[in-house]
């Protein structure tokens, strides 16, 4: 493998809205989707963009100059977005997100002189050079190291690394607190759209612009309130998976899947599963990846034990009254499935039962409109989610086969690569469309490379074996 990446520091800067922008104060108080999410550790997304034909001057004359001015442009649309996370001393406030004018984003400059090409490629890549391309966020579990004043604390943070003359890229690190992958991937679509067409008059013409009315989502039961009391001082215990010291032998992998493949997995669930209540294509695509990954471990001596698989599903369209497309914030259910190891290595079955079992969660995730339901769900997830609380081995997934990153063109074309670096935590799927196949779906995983080698291997031939 290449040598270690690391990057020499050249600016360290703070973009605010433009003078002037109204209004100079806006909260918004946290709902009951919002408030979980203090559990969830940061989400950092890299984007990787080739410039082969930009030289160092021209990036740092040019180029960065006119992102720092898009950014200004796009936070005076995403005014939440530079502003921070409030908590405050008395236990009977509520945390709020809160901008004031003056408020801003840090973004940091560097520059590198790593393999650029190495680094952009789908084979497997040593994950700890991915996280010098990042300027991590203070944890939210901070808030717990005093009591004697209010906790402010940043919602995101950008670091744009150079490599002259090869590329670029942008690392976002975004609290997930701020809003979920809808939200965050429309305020990264907005910044894009911007620093392309040197002005936000195309993205205001897309009528795209964000909804932070948090009254639309209603909570009569005062359900918020509810879970901020149950959670707060427990958040100290959700920072384990950042805190535990890191395995360096993580390596980043890159899988396409295509959409021939997809539908053969699909009509391979119909065919044996006729009843199966959902089929898409993150059902098949979670249920086969998660079945591979189980019988990548080493068969001999693995007892049995339970294996759970986490998700979450966009409820904007399903509450009652649904909310609007463009809602910013969180507005996602969780979801889990458990099943016995036994169950999931069954050559013959195991995919089929794994597809199977996510379907009729997902419909009975999608279908429970009960706001105390919520929080019943919350209280038995906290524990699985902390680890080392629950025996068994615990995967999630991060993103949908929705999600076009690959159209986050700032003038330069579309990223040569997206990494999901957040999956070097947790170990979850990384899923979004696919750059290279037409319908097709880019996995990407975090694994210890004497994992990630037989993965591999029960990959490729599974998909062949369904052809």
């Amino acid at each position: 493998m290449a040598p270690n990446l690391s990057v020499t520091m050249l600016e360290n800067s703070q973009v605010s809205p433009p003078p002037n922008t109204m209004p100079t104060v806006l909260s918004l108080p946290l709902t009951f989707f919002d408030i979980p999410c203090m559990q969830i550790h940061q989400v950092q997304l890299l984007l990787l963009y080739e410039l082969p034909n930009a030289n160092k001057t021209h990036l740092l004359q040019t180029i960065i100059p006119d992102l720092k001015q898009s950014l200004s442009l796009t936070l005076k649309h995403y005014l939440p977005v530079a502003g921070n996370l409030m908590i405050y001393p008395s236990n009977n406030a509520m945390p709020e997100l809160r901008y004031v004018a003056g408020d801003s984003v840090a973004l940091i400059l560097a520059e590198c002189d790593y393999d650029f090409h190495f680094l952009k490629g789908n084979h497997p890549r040593k994950a700890d050079d991915f996280h010098p391309l990042f300027h991590k966020l203070p944890r939210i579990s901070s808030i717990h190291e005093s009591r004697d004043s209010p906790k402010k604390i940043p919602l995101l943070s950008l670091q744009v690394t150079i490599f002259p003359n090869f590329g670029m890229t942008i690392g976002f690190s975004f609290h997930h607190i701020l809003g979920d992958g809808i939200s965050n991937m429309s305020f990264m679509k907005a910044w894009a759209s911007i620093n392309k067409f040197g002005g936000d008059a195309e993205f205001l013409a897309s009528d795209s612009l964000p909804c932070f009315d948090r009254s639309l989502c209603k909570d009569p039961n005062g359900l918020a309130q509810i879970i901020w009391i149950r959670m707060k001082d427990k958040i100290g215990q959700f920072s384990q998976l950042e805190d535990k010291k890191f395995d360096h032998s993580k390596v980043r992998a890159t899988y396409d899947v295509k959409l021939e493949d997809i539908n053969k997995l699909k009509n391979l669930v119909l065919k044996k599963r006729p009843e199966s209540a959902h089929v898409s294509s993150l059902t098949v695509i979670c249920a086969f990846v998660w079945t591979c990954l189980v019988k990548s471990k080493d068969a001999e001596n693995v007892d049995e034990h339970d294996e759970y698989f986490f998700f979450s599903a966009n409820r904007r369209a399903h509450l009652k009254p649904a909310l609007p497309t463009n809602y910013f914030g969180n507005c996602q259910s969780p979801g889990f499935v458990k099943l016995m190891y036994s169950q999931l290595i069954n050559e013959n079955e195991g995919f089929l039962i794994a597809a199977e079992k996510i379907g009729e969660v997902i419909v009975k995730t999608m279908q429970d409109n009960d706001e105390m339901g919520i929080l019943k769900f919350g209280e038995s997830l906290m524990p699985i989610l902390v680890r080392g609380n629950v025996k068994g081995n615990k995967i999630g997934v991060s993103g949908s086969p929705k999600f076009d990153l690959y159209e986050l063109d700032y003038g330069w074309g579309r990223p040569g690569k997206v990494e999901n670096v957040s999956i070097d935590v947790d170990g979850a799927i990384a899923v979004c469309k696919s750059r290279n196949f037409e319908g097709g779906v880019e996995i990407g995983l975090s694994f210890p490379k004497a994992k990630m080698d037989p993965f591999e291997r029960f990959f490729n031939d599974g998909l062949r074996m369904i052809g």
